[in-house]
């Protein structure tokens, strides 16, 4: 067979595969789409409808903020020489309890010499009171001599030679004496620094050795018996809520809890004053909530 013959058999064979395919795509048949839709039953629940007396229960987060928070601060300058161990951050110290002690010495020395002066001034005093029964003699002997008149003096003279002025000069100096001697005993109190109330150390800024002055910032301490829990509330739920009108009155029952750090334990408590009205973007304002303990609670329930 020739090679003319082959290629002519090769031709016919591709194209009797062209036209075979064309058939086949020319006559598939087309899918058609029918619309279909599943009915499903929407789920519900079912509640009889009770009558009664409900209360509602606002939930809101609160930030806890202590009622008394101090810079403490020296009324008197000297060198700290003595620091409780327990004023550090994150110490608890009782009321009345010694935090520093400046220096007394130079504040003892003042003292005694105040002592002193009043010494003084109380010598001072008893030698005048010698002097007036002199004078007192004398003024009798010019009211008795004839020479002189049935009122030889005025009211200012016979002051003068009564030394009135002299003696109330003398008692003038005594007070002063012992004002300054009472000053002297309070700046030597005012060197030990004490904690005003039960209290919980937030910061410590000096320690043994360092150089104080009147003023200078010592720490910060807050108090560990009452707290203020702020919290935020909608506006729209404030009609729900009773806040009390003068001391006497009580406001809306308040449970305060932390179910994270203390699920067991919460506290009862009641609005103490009204809003602070801060209004916000969010429409909400803040609820002045009183509470007292030591936990940082964060959970607050509104009744």
């Amino acid at each position: 067979m020739t090679n003319k013959k082959i290629l002519w058999i090769c031709l016919g064979i591709l194209l009797a595969g062209v036209a075979v395919t064309m058939l086949i795509f020319s006559t598939e048949p087309e899918a058609r789409t029918e619309g279909a839709t599943v009915e499903t039953a929407m789920l519900v629940d079912v509640t009889e409808v009770e009558q009664g007396t409900f209360e509602p229960v606002i939930v809101a987060t609160g930030t806890v903020q202590p009622v008394e928070d101090v810079q403490l601060s020296p009324l008197v300058s000297g060198q700290i020489i003595r620091r409780d161990p327990a004023f550090t951050p994150g110490g608890y110290v009782k009321k009345n309890q010694v935090l520093l002690q400046i220096d007394p010495s130079d504040y003892e020395n003042t003292l005694e010499l105040r002592r002193s002066e009043l010494m003084q001034s109380q010598t001072t005093l008893d030698t005048e009171m010698g002097r007036q029964q002199i004078a007192s003699q004398d003024l009798q002997l010019i009211v008795d001599d004839s020479l002189f008149g049935s009122n030889p003096l005025s009211e200012e003279e016979r002051q003068l030679v009564l030394r009135k002025p002299q003696l109330n000069a003398v008692k003038a100096t005594i007070e002063a004496s012992k004002a300054s001697l009472k000053q002297a005993q309070l700046n030597l109190e005012r060197t030990t620094i004490r904690a005003p109330f039960d209290a919980h150390i937030l910061t410590q800024n000096v320690s043994t050795g360092s150089q104080v002055s009147q003023g200078d910032n010592l720490g910060r301490i807050v108090g560990t018996d009452y707290y203020w829990v702020n919290a935020t509330v909608p506006v729209a739920k404030l009609q729900w809520l009773k806040f009390p009108k003068n001391s006497t009155d009580m406001g809306s029952p308040v449970r305060i809890e932390n179910s994270t750090t203390w699920p067991r334990w919460h506290v009862q408590t009641r609005l103490s004053r009204p809003p602070n009205w801060c209004f916000g973007r969010t429409n909400t304002i803040g609820e002045g909530i009183g509470a007292c303990g030591r936990s940082p609670w964060s959970k607050i329930k509104l009744r």
